[in-house]
């Protein structure tokens, strides 16, 4: 495929998520593959919580198959030898994809494998993953204590909800109105940012990790899918995906900005990436290494289902292909078309003088008057803000550090007070005009990727509406604090040796 052949505006005009296309934009579609009526109907997936008895007995069923797979010893031919409980959870341990701009496409591509072997297992091609809609109900459904398939180990008990602060739907609004490719995936844009290609958004690190970690037990680890509960949450997560998707065609793929590149060498490159489900095929086996990972084969077209690939591009995991859609999508803004190309942005950086008072990080941004009239720009569809935090220390002890949570706010008194820091710890200052926005860490054994590793996560948080509505860009500073909600919300000495930074990004179509 070659640059000329590529037509990105022919691409993001058929991004509904009924859209039919399978090759991302070329000029090769055929006429009818363009078609919203082409094709067979897409299959549904539906909420739990709407479902009847058979809908919910049909998952526990295929919940229990697979766990009956792990007791018993089958030839490498036969799909049940790799179509167990634990080998599908290995999968996620070995090769899961987060903070990065893979972490959407990798999980549909995980969730779309499962579906398929839960048909195969229930020899019923209508089975349809449910998903969790944990904004209209926040506490577990009852089935994941009552039914034993279902049950897991887990701190969330019956009937308790799940933190507002990260699970909410004005939070799930805001999230589906980012029209911003970087600021929704998660990952860095190439000219902003070059020290690491992996940052977390607001959907990874508010609703994806509060959920984790909020349940505790199996969903804390590396081997979260163990959790029956697990697929239905990343079901959701796809389901705002595909929310998302249909509400912004002009950014469901990364800007391609003058990074030297040549033409369109961003979203080439990121639809032609290779994604890939490995597990450990030794599990259970006397004297087998502690962990052998290859890839899981296919699961094999049947009468049930169809021949279901380990391994895709992100091209092809897009749109409609994979030939299912929701019963309900999330309502926001419809961005236009033609609001704006994102090629066209230029982003720019506002740095700030950090400094700490009390554990709390403040921020002085650097706003001379040049960049303060390009900030009024914002209000313009298609132009963006977001409040990146870079170099955010990780606590070494993973139970501390998957209670903690980070808040930001606006600051505008001289300086930080003892008892203006302690303000900030209660639920009422989430009510505040200054308050921006929370993160919630997700660590214990559940990333192994070079940013943890070298003990710093990055964040992006999109602040698009919060400038809008400021006004006035002559000064400003930015708050971050840490609270360990293990201890009512204790402040964290965070801010050490590591030199946390906060810098607002912003995209304007100005010259």
């Amino acid at each position: 495929m070659t640059a000329q052949q590529w037509n990105r505006r022919k691409l993001i005009l058929s991004s509904g998520l009924g859209a039919s296309w399978l090759v991302a934009g070329c000029q090769t579609f055929a006429k009818n593959e363009l078609s919203q009526d082409a094709g067979p109907a897409l299959l549904v997936r539906k909420n739990w919580v709407d479902g009847d008895t058979l809908f919910k007995q049909k998952y526990a069923t295929a919940v229990a198959w697979f766990k009956a797979n792990d007791k018993q010893t089958f030839p490498a031919s036969d799909p049940r030898s790799y179509l167990s409980w634990k080998k599908l959870a290995s999968v996620h341990a070995q090769s899961c994809q987060h903070m990065n701009s893979l972490f959407l496409p990798w999980h549909r591509l995980y969730l779309n494998y499962f579906e398929n072997a839960c048909r195969f297992a229930l020899q019923d091609p209508t089975f349809m993953l449910p998903y969790w809609d944990w904004t209209e109900k926040s506490s577990l459904p009852p089935e994941f204590y009552d039914l034993k398939e279902l049950a897991s180990k887990r701190n969330l008990a019956r009937d308790a909800r799940l933190p507002d602060e990260f699970i909410n739907g004005k939070l799930l609004k805001r999230i589906v109105s980012i029209n911003d490719f970087y600021a929704f995936y998660s990952g860095v844009s190439p000219t902003v940012f070059a020290q690491s290609d992996m940052m977390t958004s607001l959907l990874e690190g508010n609703c994806h990790n509060a959920v984790h970690t909020a349940l505790g037990g199996e969903m804390l680890g590396a081997n979260a899918p163990l959790d029956p509960i697990f697929w239905l949450h990343h079901a959701n997560l796809d389901r705002i995906w595909a929310s998302w998707y249909k509400l912004h065609p002009s950014a469901v793929l990364p800007p391609d900005l003058a990074t030297g590149k040549g033409a369109r060498a961003n979203s080439l490159a990121w639809l032609e990436l290779d994604l890939e489900l490995s597990f450990n095929d030794k599990l259970g086996k006397a004297g087998a290494k502690k962990s052998l990972s290859k890839l899981i084969p296919d699961i094999p077209a049947s009468a049930y289902n169809p021949l279901t690939k380990a391994r895709m591009k992100v091209r092809d995991l897009l749109g409609s292909s994979l030939g299912y859609s929701y019963e309900n999508l999330e309502e926001g803004p419809q961005a236009k078309a033609n609001s704006g190309d994102h090629n066209q942005r230029n982003e720019r950086i506002i740095d700030g003088i950090s400094r700490v008072e009390h554990n709390v990080l403040l921020s002085n941004l650097t706003i001379n008057q040049e960049t303060a009239e390009r900030l009024k720009t914002l209000s313009d569809e298609g132009n963006h803000a977001s409040l990146l935090v870079l170099n955010v220390p990780i606590i070494p002890d993973p139970l501390v550090s998957n209670r903690t949570i980070l808040r930001f706010f606006a600051f505008n008194a001289e300086e930080m007070t003892v008892n203006a820091a302690n303000e900030l710890r209660s639920a009422a200052a989430l009510q505040r005009p200054d308050y921006l926005g929370s993160f919630n860490f997700l660590l214990q054994d559940h990333m192994h990727h070079e940013q943890v590793s070298q003990g710093v996560v990055h964040l992006n948080l999109d602040v698009t509406e919060w400038l809008r509505s400021r006004g006035n860009y002559e000064r400003m500073t930015l708050l971050m604090i840490a609270l360990d909600t293990g201890k009512n919300n204790a402040i964290v000495d965070l801010f050490g040796d590591i030199e946390t930074e906060m810098k607002i990004q912003y995209s304007t179509l100005d010259s």
